[in-house]
């Protein structure tokens, strides 16, 4: 590999960095696939590698093994053996792919949690909560001062229209009873998921304005811890005066958003509804 070669692969792994410590808005998908990038590049894999296992360990065996251009079972063999009281060369890669990640994000990850990761997806759900991103409460302040600084409702209606046009389109086959949200004007969907003790939160409606209040919840809690969610206090939709113009059938489906979400939250950390 020449040094331009490496030298750009340098300059594209900072650049998945950069992408998740300058993405205000950024949810754990996209983080999670940015490191996966960042390792693809840090570890010279192929994305075809991936299909093979998503374990550091193995990751870090199949970089070796191509780096110094043997085989990945070769690779295994040594490691096998006794050789610096398990202390093997896959092992310091993937050791130093670790270092690399906590000191490029800033953050420093627990003895605990270091002895937990195995695979990609460990780093991924233990490295997130670490990130400097504001709590709940920070971030509905952000949002309230957002809204109250444009001030009049037409201009605020404008803004929420433009969260709306952020929000991915659901999947048609998601769109079911048991997904719609009860008690709401419009027609939403809430799908809810326990992805390793963090919220996964995908919705959609048929309306706009629902749209876009939807994109700020997932923007507020997609990603975040259960626990977290099931406590936080969520009221930005009227202390941002969101709903001022909103009648009260769709005032109450906004809180049934929220209701339902939270109940989620809470069932999942065994705290009932």
């Amino acid at each position: 590999m020449s040094k331009e070669s490496i030298l750009a692969k340098q300059r594209a792994a900072q650049a998945q960095i950069d992408a998740i410590l300058n993405d205000r808005a950024l949810t754990f998908e996209a983080f999670r696939e940015h490191l996966r990038t960042f390792v693809l590049l840090k570890y010279a894999l192929e994305p075809s590698d991936f299909e093979q296992t998503d374990n550091l360990s193995e990751l870090a065996q199949i970089s070796l093994a191509r780096a110094i251009k043997i085989s990945k079972d070769l690779v295994a063999d040594y490691e096998a053996g006794e050789n610096c009281e398990g202390a093997t060369s896959s092992d310091v890669k993937r050791t130093l792919l670790l270092v690399k990640i906590q000191k490029s994000l800033s953050i420093s990850l627990t003895l605990q949690e270091l002895m937990e990761i195995e695979t990609l997806d460990d780093v991924a759900r233990l490295v997130w909560p670490h990130l400097s991103r504001c709590t709940i409460a920070q971030q509905q302040d952000t949002i309230i001062e957002d809204f109250l600084t444009i001030g009049d409702p037409l201009s605020q209606y404008e803004y929420l229209i433009e969260f709306a046009a952020a929000l991915p389109a659901l999947d048609e086959t998601l769109k079911t009873d048991d997904h719609l949200v009860k008690d709401c004007q419009s027609q939403a969907w809430l799908v809810l998921d326990n992805r390793d003790g963090a919220l996964s939160l995908q919705a959609d409606s048929d309306t706009l304005i629902v749209r876009g209040v939807l994109e700020l919840l997932i923007e507020l809690l997609d990603g975040r811890p259960l626990a977290a969610v099931a406590d936080a206090v969520i009221d930005f939709p009227e202390k941002a005066q969101i709903m001022t113009t909103f009648s009260a059938s769709r005032r109450q489906g906004v809180a049934s958003m929220v209701k339902q979400i939270q109940g989620f939250a809470r069932q999942e950390c065994g705290r009932g509804e």
